[in-house]
């Protein structure tokens, strides 16, 4: 109660709280996390990492579709309470092909295959292997 018999009511412009909370999601699993906002992400990214069994060198962390780094907190992105921390499978694997300029004048693409096609066969992009 205020001075005047009236309700206490809190002003409009008193700023953010201090604490923060994050979802953290890898769409199959969402942990909910209390953090204040200058508190370093890598810590929340360890935590979820170790309570879902995830190696944390094989995932990424989105926040709006920009990855976050172990040292941004939530003021650095801006965050606000309820926002969304992405989590997403590191690609493994892939390839490069390299060709000697030889082989140069020899490629054509087929976008409709996903292929490349080289003078000594077909490398399939994407498709795992070499026909």
């Amino acid at each position: 109660m205020s001075d005047n018999g009236s309700p206490a009511q809190k002003p409009e412009d008193a700023g953010p709280s201090e604490h923060l909370n994050i979802k953290v999601t890898d769409n199959n699993n969402e942990v909910f996390f209390k953090i204040k906002r200058t508190t370093q992400l890598g810590k929340l990214m360890n935590a979820f990492c170790d309570r879902q069994g995830k190696n944390i060198s094989s995932v990424r962390f989105l926040f709006e579709g920009t990855r976050v780094g172990p040292t941004d907190n939530p003021d650095t992105l801006d965050m606000q309470d309820g926002d969304t921390l992405e989590v997403h499978q590191e690609q493994i694997g892939g390839s490069c092909l390299m060709f000697t300029p030889t082989y140069l004048h020899n490629i054509t693409h087929d976008p409709q295959r996903s292929e490349i096609w080289v003078k000594t066969g077909v490398f399939s992009v994407g498709e795992g292997g070499t026909r």
